[in-house]
C-alpha cells in the first residue's frame, strides 16, 4: 500500500496524472484497496496535471468506496476546479465540505478564491475572503493577490486598492505579484494615474518592478492616452537591466497608435528589428493601424507588404486598415499570399475570409508606390530601412 501511495505521490510531483491513475487501477487489480491518503495523492496528481474532471471522478470514487474525503481531498479537488476554470464546482465542493462537518482551512479558501478569479467572479471572491476572516482563517499574500486580481478582471479597481490597504493593515507587505495584480486592475479600469502611483509605491518599498509590471503600467498609459509616459517606462525597463519582451514593446506601440504617433510606433518597430525581440504579426498590425489613422496610407501598405514577405498574417482590423489605405491612395497591388503566414485561409472562419477577399479585391491589379511590382520590390529589410529614413 505504502509503495503504491509513494509512487502515485511522485507522479503528482512530476505532473504525470495518467501514470498516477494507472497505478491506482493496478492497485485494485492486485486486490489492494486504496485508502484516503492514496486517493488524495491521485487527486493531487490530477490537479497538478490540470485534469479537473478526473479529480472530481476520483472524489466520487472515494465516496462509493465508503471512504470519507478529508480536507486535503477537497483542497486538491477545489484546486483542480480552479485550474480547469470551473468556479461553480469549486463553490459546490466548499459547500459540500461544510455540510459534511469539515472546516475549510486557508488552503481551501485560497483555492476557491483562485477558482473565482479565473472565472471572473469578483463578488464571490470577496464573499469568500470575508467568510475566511469570519471563520478565523487569516488570508496570506497569495490569497490577497488572487482576490485583487479577481477584482481587476471585474473592472473593480477601487476594491483592488482597498484590498491592498487592508493587507497592509493585517501586517502583510505586498510583493511584486500583488502589485502586478493591482496595476493590472487599474489598467483595465482606465486608471493610468493610479497605476503609475502604484509603480512609484513599488520603488519606495524597495520592490523591483519586473517586465510584467512594466507591461501593465505601459498598457495603462495607452488607455489614458499617455504615449510619452509609455515610452519613458519602456526606457526605464532597459535602464533597470531587464530586456524588454514582445509584450512590453507591443504595449508601447499600442500607446503610440492610440495617440496617432505613427513615427514613434515605426521607430519602435525598427528598434525591435535591430535589437530584438523580433516583431510578430501583432506588432506590425498596430504600427499599420497607427499609420492608417494618421493618414499615412503609403507607409501602411508598405508595412503590410513587409508582413507578407515575413509570412506574418494580419488580423481583421489590419485588413480593414489596408482597405482604407488602398482607397486613400487609389492604388492597388496583388496580395495572393496575404494570409499565408500565421493564419492561412483554411484556418480562418468565414467572416475573416470575407475580409481577406475584400482586401484582395481592393488591392487587385495595380501596385503600391511608384509603380513597383511585387516581384520587383526590394527585400523587406531594405523597404523597412527606407521607411525608417523618412521618420529618423
Amino acid at each position: 500500500m505504502r509503495h503504491y501511495t509513494k509512487l502515485i505521490s511522485d507522479c503528482g510531483k512530476r505532473k504525470q496524472w495518467a501514470q498516477a491513475l494507472r497505478l491506482l487501477e493496478e492497485m485494485r487489480q492486485s486486490d489492494l484497496n486504496p485508502n484516503v491518503i492514496t486517493y488524495n495523492s491521485a487527486i493531487t496528481a490530477c490537479s497538478k496535471g490540470q485534469q479537473s474532471e478526473q479529480a472530481l471522478r476520483l472524489l466520487s470514487q472515494m465516496r462509493r468506496s465508503r471512504l470519507q474525503p478529508d480536507v486535503i481531498s477537497y483542497n486538491a479537488a477545489i484546486s483542480a476546479c480552479a485550474k480547469g476554470q470551473h468556479w461553480e464546482q469549486a463553490i459546490e465542493l466548499l459547500g459540500e465540505m461544510r455540510h459534511g462537518g469539515l472546516d475549510p482551512d486557508m488552503i481551501t479558501y485560497s483555492a476557491a478564491i483562485n477558482a473565482c478569479e479565473k472565472g471572473q467572479q469578483w463578488q464571490h471572491a470577496l464573499l469568500l475572503l470575508n467568510e475566511m476572516r469570519v471563520k478565523g482563517q487569516k488570508p496570506n499574500m497569495i490569497t490577497y493577490s488572487t482576490a485583487i486580481s479577481a477584482c481587476g478582471k471585474g473592472m473593480q479597481w477601487e476594491h483592488s486598492l482597498n484590498l491592498l490597504v487592508e493587507m497592509r493593515n493585517y501586517g502583510l507587505s505586498p510583493d511584486v505579484i500583488t502589485y502586478n495584480a493591482a496595476i493590472s486592475a487599474c489598467e483595465r479600469s482606465l486608471q493610468w494615474q493610479q497605476a503609475l502611483g502604484l509603480l512609484a509605491d513599488m520603488r519606495q518599498g524597495n520592490h523591483s518592478p519586473g517586465v510584467i509590471t512594466y507591461t501593465a503600467a505601459i498598457s495603462a498609459c495607452e488607455t489614458g492616452g499617455q504615449w510619452e509616459q509609455a515610452l519613458l517606462l519602456l526606457d526605464e525597463v532597459k535602464q533597470s537591466g531587464q530586456a524588454p519582451d514582445l509584450g512590453v514593446y507591443n504595449a508601447a506601440i499600442s500607446a503610440c497608435e492610440v495617440c496617432l504617433q505613427w513615427e514613434q510606433a515605426l521607430k519602435l518597430l525598427r528598434r525591435m528589428r535591430l535589437r530584438g525581440p523580433s516583431p510578430k504579426g501583432v506588432s506590425y498590425c498596430r504600427v499599420i493601424s497607427a499609420c492608417e489613422k494618421a493618414n499615412q496610407p503609403e507607409r501602411a501598405l508598405k508595412l503590410l507588404g513587409e508582413m507578407q514577405d515575413r509570412r506574418l498574417a494580419p488580423d481583421v482590423t489590419t485588413c480593414d486598415a489596408a482597405i482604407i489605405a488602398c482607397e486613400k491612395t487609389k492604388k492597388k497591388r496583388p496580395m495572393p499570399m496575404l494570409m499565408a503566414g500565421e493564419n492561412p485561409p483554411a484556418l480562418l472562419d468565414t467572416e475573416d475570409q470575407k475580409v481577406l477577399a475584400k482586401v484582395e479585391s481592393a488591392c487587385d491589379d495595380v501596385n503600391v508606390g511608384n509603380g513597383i511590382t511585387m516581384e520587383q520590390q526590394p527585400p523587406a529589410d531594405a523597404r523597412m530601412t527606407a521607411l525608417d529614413d523618412t521618420v529618423s
